[in-house]
């Protein structure tokens, strides 16, 4: 993997519950207030955009992490493998796709997706990936989230 952007920041209660909606669907009368949320907030996050030649970067990157509850899988090999304390203090998040690592990346800091499209390294390859997303998703969703023709 490339590291494309990293910065160490805090995240805002907001960002959190947005990054993690599926969650607040599951476990409504807890997860608002979970260790998940509190601990994000708390204290800074390492934030980082990764890529891998723009394919399968997010599938890559889950088989690197583990699954969701590293603990219970007993997935050693894996960062949430040796890591993860339970479901929620997983040690480490990763998109499940390349769509949702753009959404999440625009909820977190969506002055990178400008970067990137400015950025002399990076530019052709994200307006490229842009364009594979725009014949998976559809022209119209992905210039509505994106703002990109």
């Amino acid at each position: 993997f490339e590291i494309v952007y990293s910065e160490m920041t805090g995240l805002s209660k907001k960002q959190v519950l947005d990054l993690y909606p599926h969650l607040i669907g599951l476990f409504p009368e807890t997860f608002v207030d979970s260790e998940t949320v509190l601990s994000n907030i708390t204290g800074d996050v390492e934030l980082m955009v990764l890529w891998s030649g723009g394919r399968d970067t997010a599938r890559k990157f889950r088989q690197l992490i583990g699954k969701a509850n590293g603990k219970e899988s007993k997935d050693v090999g894996t960062i949430r493998g040796r890591f993860a304390l339970n479901l929620f203090q997983n040690a480490i998040h990763g998109s499940d796709s390349e769509l949702d690592a753009l959404k999440e990346i625009r909820i977190s800091r969506p002055e990178i997706i400008d970067m990137l499209l400015m950025d002399d390294k990076y530019g052709e390859r994200f307006y490229s990936f842009l364009g594979r997303m725009k014949e998976v998703e559809g022209n119209a969703r992905i210039e509505r989230e994106f703002k990109v023709a």
